[in-house]
């Protein structure tokens, strides 16, 4: 049932009327898409066109084929379709492909994901171009190649299968003269979100051939790749398909030269690949390449590996094997490893191995033991000695005492106070006291005593802060010190003595002013009525503080405003700079902010300028102009009046479309459709401006080929007398430019005038004629002929002047030899012009 719908398919595909998309305008591509008489095949996921049958087989792979398929995943086949997806690496068996870009592709997401368009043409100006191409490509090797047949194949605008929005173009053309042939490869736009297959397959695991960037990321390059080997335009590859051994190659052993490490196996891989595949040996790790990581030594004292006890050393053992060597730390024994006995701490202090000193105490650890010194004693333990009490770190005495330490195990010392002081001795208990001389109150009552350290016996009097003296009762005593006369305060303040023990004074700043009131303070400054928080002015007034004792200020409005100043009464406004009309008719004008005193200016849409009466003003925006010109090349653009920002536009003479170039644009008028030219002549459009075509009459017409002039006619060869006096002369029709003679009953020969002409056949009995009469007759004949072919020659002359025609008469002149000129035959003395080997 599934075959059955396929057939429906691929029928309905010859009807379906082309989408209007625009081809590609590139170099490299053939015509295709709508009025080419393209075949577009229906929407589809990994479908195929059906067997397209081919009017001239075509060589591939040393066969011809009457019939391809043009497979939706980019790419060609012959003797059967393809519906295959996968990039597959060339070469393959059973697969006769030609891959311009073979990937994963969709022309049916969302209906319509992309157009593949094809046909086969015989068309002469595309035969022409295949044939110019195929010899620019290789002149030394096909130089006279001329095509007879082209096919052509294009992806427009196709996606990738779930990749949508990605598109990509690409065609396919194969050009055969019936015997050799080519294929181009052409590229407009790819993208390498899928890698793709581009080259040719012959089906046999062969030979094949492929593009350098196949199946690599620089197939995005495609578009601008050039071959440096075949001229062609950018984006194009070329290919010949004919030969049965086109791309054969020969296995080349990637292991002679050597590329994998000394420690890895080298195997060959098969072609197309260059490259072999390098496997480390048992024991070693790494990618095997000599190039690369090489192979290394397998460790396995790894983390993830390691065979040994946690206190045990793993040393590996070198390649090819595969295990280590355990062995227990210092304090450990056993074997090492975790999986058997491991390793057990050694008890050092219960088999006497340790090393500790006399005095000192051995306590087991894991791996190890440790030493500690006894009670009363110091050292590393394996040395000991008596602890100093009376050390820095721990002297238990006073600072003011004498310090003896006691013999261990003691760990205490002795403590005696020194000479003027007394007490235990001890930091922790009386310690050693100074003996305090300000006990007998030798000091004012208004001074402090400070006994004098011993061994001194006495004490210093110092009067306490805001009094001044020597402090001692049997001395001056101590009074107040009045601050204010050394002028602490500022000339703006009034001074006041603190009482002691103060010894400082107020100082208060006088009305009108504000501070500390001090010389070596803020002093007294005019109070500032503009401060932030009684400012009274509008916020766009500048405040000016008036001097004290005054306690106001004045308010003035800032440049661009208007009005008392004044927060609380009219303040400020701004000045409104558009109420001066400085604006063009066609602007829209718009105040400048204060402290601004003027405005800015915008043209109204359509119109372009600074918007200023005094300036460039607003103009009408020209849609025209060269950045902006919306028409088509061949278009007139008229720009429609502001406020429109657009423009009208009409194709010239002898083009036709809306004349916009995001549009139709304008396209030529092709004059030979509906063609004005003979059924027998071809039609060559004349190029705009012209609206008219070139009809010129096909090999062996005549004629000024139009439907509505001449026509073309079919050239008599018979009136040029090509045959003998008694021969029958029957015209070959076009495009045949001779005929056939044939001799008479009773004659034989072949029958042309310069060959062997017609002779009289012998009759029973006959016994010769007379070699005079012979020459008689036959000087008859060929005087007859060369007059009857003066006579045509001057004829055909004057009925045709076409220089096709003129030229093949001069031409069957020559071959019989005769004259050019008519009038050479008008006298009997041309006769002896003739040559002489005609007269037979």
């Amino acid at each position: 049932m599934w075959q059955l719908l396929l057939s429906v398919c691929l029928i309905g595909s010859l009807t379906v009327t082309s989408a209007q998309i625009t081809p590609v305008s590139s170099a490299a591509f053939y015509p295709y898409g709508p009025g080419t008489g393209d075949i577009l095949d229906p929407p589809i996921d990994d479908g195929t066109s059906g067997a397209q049958s081919l009017s001239t087989p075509f060589p591939f792979f040393g066969n011809t084929y009457s019939s391809l398929y043009v497979n939706t995943n980019g790419d060609i086949s012959f003797g059967s379709e393809y519906r295959g997806f996968s990039p597959v690496a060339f070469p393959t068996t059973g697969k006769r492909l030609l891959a311009v870009y073979f990937t994963d592709l969709i022309t049916s997401y969302q209906a319509r994901s992309g157009y593949i368009y094809h046909r086969e043409t015989t068309d002469a100006g595309l035969l022409a171009r295949a044939t110019t191409d195929i010899r620019t490509a290789f002149p030394a090797e096909h130089g006279s190649f001329v095509a007879t047949w082209v096919y052509i194949a294009t992806w427009h605008d196709i996606a990738f299968f779930s990749y949508s929005s990605i598109r990509n173009t690409f065609q396919l053309v194969l050009i055969t003269d019936g015997q050799k042939s080519f294929a181009l490869f052409n590229y407009y736009l790819t993208r390498t979100t899928r890698l793709a297959q581009v080259g040719i397959n012959g089906g046999n695991g062969i030979h094949f051939s492929f593009h350098p960037y196949s199946r690599t990321t620089n197939l995005a390059s495609l578009p601008t790749w050039t071959d440096p080997a075949v001229p062609g335009p950018p984006g194009r590859w070329y290919q010949r398909t004919d030969l049965a051994t086109v791309g054969g190659i020969v296995d080349i052993d990637a292991c002679l030269s050597n590329v994998c490490h000394v420690n890895a196996t080298c195997t060959d891989l098969l072609p197309p690949s260059p490259d072999a595949n390098c496997s480390c040996t048992t024991g070693y790790t790494g990618d095997g390449r000599v190039n690369g990581t090489g192979c290394t030594d397998i460790n396995a004292c790894s983390n993830s590996s390691n065979p040994c006890h946690a206190q045990a050393t793993c040393t590996d053992n070198p390649a090819p094997a595969l295990d280590a060597s355990c062995t227990c730390n210092v304090g450990y024994t056993g074997d090492g490893f975790a999986n058997r006995a491991g390793c057990t701490d050694v008890d050092e202090c219960a088999r006497g191995t340790d090393n500790c000193g006399t005095n000192a105490t051995c306590t087991n650890t894991p791996g190890s033991f440790t030493c500690t010194c006894d009670t009363g004693y110091s050292g590393n333990g394996v040395n000991c000695t008596d602890l100093d009490a009376c050390s820095n770190s721990s002297n238990p005495c006073h600072a003011q005492a004498t310090c003896t330490d006691q013999p261990a195990p003691s760990m205490d010392a002795t403590c005696t106070c020194k000479d003027g002081f007394m007490g235990d001795g001890r930091v922790n208990g009386t310690g050693c006291l100074d003996i305090n001389a300000c006990l007998s109150n030798p000091c004012h009552a208004n001074a402090t005593c400070t006994d004098n350290p011993a061994p001194s016996l006495d004490a210093s009097c110092a009067c306490n802060v805001g009094y001044t003296g020597d402090g001692r009762v049997n001395g001056s005593g101590c009074s107040d010190i009045n601050v204010c006369l050394s002028n602490p305060c500022h000339a703006n303040a009034t001074c006041a003595d603190n009482p002691a023990p103060a010894l400082d004074a107020s100082c208060t700043c006088n009305v009108g002013y504000t501070g500390d009131g001090r010389v070596n303070g803020t002093g007294c400054s005019d109070i500032d009525t503009c401060s932030n928080s009684s400012n009274p002015c509008h916020v766009q007034a500048t405040c000016t503080d008036n001097p004290a004792p005054a306690i106001d200020a004045t308010c003035t409005c800032n440049v661009g405003y208007t009005g008392d100043g004044f927060a609380n009464r009219t303040g400020c406004a701004d000045t409104n700079a558009c109420l001066a009309n400085p604006c063009h008719a066609n602007a829209t004008c718009t105040d400048n902010p204060a402290p601004a005193l003027d405005a800015n200016c915008t043209c109204n849409v359509g119109y372009t300028g600074d918007g200023r009466l005094n300036g460039t003003g607003c103009l009408d925006i020209d849609t025209c102009s060269n950045s902006s010109n919306p028409c088509h090349a061949q278009a007139t653009c008229t720009d429609n009046p502001a406020p429109a920002l657009d423009a009208s536009c009409a194709c010239n003479v002898g083009y036709t479309g809306d004349g916009f170039a995001n549009r139709t644009g304008c396209t030529d008028v092709n004059s030979c459709s509906p063609n004005p030219c003979h059924a027998n002549a071809t039609c060559t459009d004349n190029p705009a401006p012209a609206l008219d075509a070139n009809c010129t009459c096909h090999v062996g017409y005549s004629g000024d080929g139009r439907v509505n002039g001449s026509g073309c006619s079919d050239i008599n060869a018979c009136l040029l007398n090509p045959c003998h006096a008694n021969a029958t002369c029957t015209d070959n029709p076009a495009p045949a430019l001779d005929a056939i003679c044939t001799c008479n009953a009773a004659y034989t020969g072949d029958g042309l005038l310069n060959g062997t002409g017609c002779l009289l056949r012998p009759g029973p009995g006959f016994v010769g004629i007379p070699l005079a009469l012979t020459l008689t007759c036959t000087v008859v004949i060929v005087l007859s002929i060369v007059a009857n072919v003066a006579m045509t020659f001057s004829q055909l002359t004057t009925l045709n002047q076409s220089p096709q025609v003129t030229s093949q008469i001069k031409t069957f002149a020559k071959q019989a030899e005769l004259p050019n000129s008519p009038t050479a035959f008008q006298t009997p003395a041309s006769f002896a012009t003739l040559p002489t080997t005609k007269i037979v």
